[in-house]
């Protein structure tokens, strides 16, 4: 998957994490992580700023396409045995701040180019969908699409549609992988719930309501299967409180 390649890196970080402290220089500041701590110092080597992270992986890159990078930091959170990702956005053009932070839950967030509009996108979990993985084989997290814009945060799902459809052959692939060699009953369905809501929700986020209804009635063999929808769509498009 388009996040591989990341996700390896991030993984061989954790491995090496020693009490060596990581050094970043970025724009005119200096950013320091020693193991799970992270300082931010101006060119002056005062600090700006300072957070605790839980097992942090930093990088650079360029988000909004103003030739200055911002900082991604990919923090790894493990509560009860599960592992769980935040991604944190900082730009340093100026002064040095947090744009914003994205819970991502299980679902390794990441950077990537879109060329439906021309320009780098951020991809994360909605972590809501963890309900549907708790009795699940294979954890999976539809996905939200993300775009920097002067130092401000957007959602734009309704801006793209290949992310989904890419992501929805993958998790299509991985059901009928499980499912290849058993019968599709409520049982097995439970099994796979988190990555059935998963696609569903993919799809209805790519306006692909037909394809979202083939999939769900050809995968979901339970009876209750429009209180299913109901509690995916209720997540997808939650009402005002």
């Amino acid at each position: 998957m388009r996040y591989s390649t990341l996700f390896i890196a991030f993984l061989f970080s954790q491995i090496a994490l020693t009490a060596q402290v990581d050094t970043t220089f970025f724009n005119s500041y200096l950013v320091l992580v020693d193991v799970n701590f992270m300082k931010v110092e101006d060119a002056k080597g005062d600090s700006v700023f300072q957070k605790q992270f839980y097992r942090p992986y930093e990088y650079l890159a360029d988000i909004d396409a103003d030739q200055f990078d911002e900082l991604i930091v990919v923090d790894s959170i493990i509560t009860d045995g599960k592992l769980s990702f935040a991604i944190y956005l900082f730009s340093g053009e100026d002064n040095f701040k947090l744009i914003d932070s994205i819970y991502s839950g299980s679902f390794f967030p990441f950077i990537t180019y879109s060329e439906e509009i021309e320009s780098m996108i951020i991809e994360t979990g909605i972590p809501e969908f963890e309900i549907f993985n708790l009795e699940s084989e294979a954890v999976s997290l539809p996905i939200n699409l993300w775009k920097i814009e002067n130092d401000e945060l957007f959602l734009i799902n309704d801006e793209l549609y290949e992310p989904f459809i890419f992501e929805n052959t993958n998790l299509v692939q991985l059901i009928d992988y499980y499912t290849h060699d058993k019968p599709i009953n409520c049982s097995t369905t439970k099994f796979y719930e988190g990555i059935i809501s998963s696609a569903f929700a993919n799809y209805i986020n790519a306006g692909e309501q037909s394809l979202a209804a083939q999939m769900l009635k050809k995968y979901y063999a339970c009876d209750d299967i429009e209180n299913f929808k109901l509690v995916i769509m209720n997540l997808i498009f939650p009402k005002a409180k």
